[in-house]
């Protein structure tokens, strides 16, 4: 069932044909997502030079993913440092691309944590693991190789989110031919862009997208309103909503506005865009986009209530957005609050 609430602010002017999608969350299911994660992570982990089994590996990770996420923030603050200060030196040839530095900072972290753990329960494998003497570079590279390889195999899309892309995808005017008649599709997620294309390939999706981004083409890691800014400047795409007066301390002054060059591929638009979390959907929205919470709770957020105002509308899952845009398409841009 579609959860549509129906904000203060009615409805956009026309049915926004230019929609971005988080990935997990969004399309993916982190939930389902995980036991294969760990099956295919204990398959990788024993054919490296840690060897180990299986199961001490699938253990480990369950034991440590809590603690590893716990710090992720931490992470991208480090690598946001590290990217800034490598820049300063710009004459050493340093690597300045903040996602590939966030990467290699938390895959390091997370192979060591896991590492931890399988000394505890195994001091054997400790005591071999201290001869190998593996750098953080060799640990980054296996960690990398894993999640490589669990990601081209990790099949988890919620039910009806890959139709619901391919429906959108399809023109849906008189004419097949009229490419202003179909849903743009583009990717908001944080994630690398080879992560991106394995991902959407494996659920046959990646064709739906006019075009994939990922946090290291725009060198911007999604933990502020700079990655919205960075990615719609990017499409060449501008939000035609002003900016909510309720939301001026969203971000800093400079995060507001969209730098556009006149001649960008797609000008002002109306922007729709769909994320699982209410704090990155108040960075789209004090752009100026207009914001669908993603979410499967029993209970729905009341975005009636004042710390909600940043989101337009939620629904339970992807399949339910082409209801929503109907619903849209079929109300005028003002009407009163109502939840459907």
């Amino acid at each position: 069932m579609t959860i549509q609430t129906i904000r203060r602010d009615g409805f956009p002017s026309k049915v926004p044909q230019f929609v971005f999608l988080d990935s997990g969350g969004v399309i993916n299911d982190n939930v389902s997502r995980a036991p294969q994660w760990l099956k295919y992570l204990g398959e990788f982990l024993p054919q490296t030079r840690l060897q180990g089994s299986s199961q001490l590996w699938i253990a480990a990770n369950t034991s440590v993913v809590k603690i590893f996420f716990r710090h992720w923030y931490d992470y991208m603050q480090e690598a946001t440092e590290l990217a800034s200060k490598n820049e300063q030196n710009s004459e050493h040839s340093q690597e300045t691309n903040v996602q590939t530095l966030f990467e290699r900072i938390h895959m390091t972290a997370w192979m060591k944590l896991m590492c931890e753990h399988v000394t505890l329960q195994d001091p054997t494998w400790g005591q071999r693991l201290e001869k190998l003497a593996l750098t953080d570079q060799e640990l980054y590279d296996i960690a990398k190789a894993a999640h490589r390889f669990t990601i081209a195999r990790v099949r988890a899309p919620f039910p009806g989110a890959v139709e619901c892309l391919q429906n959108l995808h399809v023109a849906r005017g008189v004419d097949p031919l009229d490419k202003s008649s179909r849903y743009r599709l583009f990717t908001s997620s944080g994630d690398a862009l080879e992560d991106l294309e394995v991902t959407l390939s494996g659920i046959g999706a990646k064709d739906y997208f006019e075009e994939v981004n990922g946090a290291d083409t725009l060198n911007c890691l999604k933990n502020s309103g700079k990655f919205y800014q960075r990615l719609f400047a990017k499409v060449g795409i501008r939000p035609v909503r002003r900016l909510p007066s309720d939301l001026g301390d969203a971000l800093k002054e400079e995060d507001h506005q969209v730098s556009l060059d006149p001649a960008a591929k797609y000008g002002a638009q109306e922007i729709l865009v769909l994320d699982d979390s209410p704090k990155v959907l108040k960075w789209a929205r004090s752009l100026g986009a207009w914001t669908v919470l993603v979410t499967s709770a029993d209970e729905p957020l009341d975005l009636e209530a004042e710390g909600n105002r940043h989101i337009d509308f939620q629904i339970r899952g992807l399949a339910d957005l082409p209801a929503l845009l109907d619903s849209i398409r079929d109300h005028p841009t003002t009407v009163s609050a109502s939840t459907v």
